[in-house]
């Protein structure tokens, strides 16, 4: 699915932190959750959304 601009800046509005995530940012998620750094986490739902789901 493409979005024009004026979608995507409407999306990007609504993020409390006003941009979206890299690939580093999603990456460094990624690499924490499969290190030792997260073996005692389970069954959890952690959004990776900038706070969005706060509003």
């Amino acid at each position: 699915m493409r979005h024009d601009e004026e979608e995507l800046q409407d999306w990007k509005d609504s993020v409390p932190l006003k941009r979206m995530t890299t690939y580093e940012e999603v990456s460094a998620f990624v690499q924490m959750l499969a290190s030792d750094a997260a073996g005692f986490m389970t069954g959890q739902t952690i959004p990776f959304d900038g706070g969005k789901v706060m509003r």
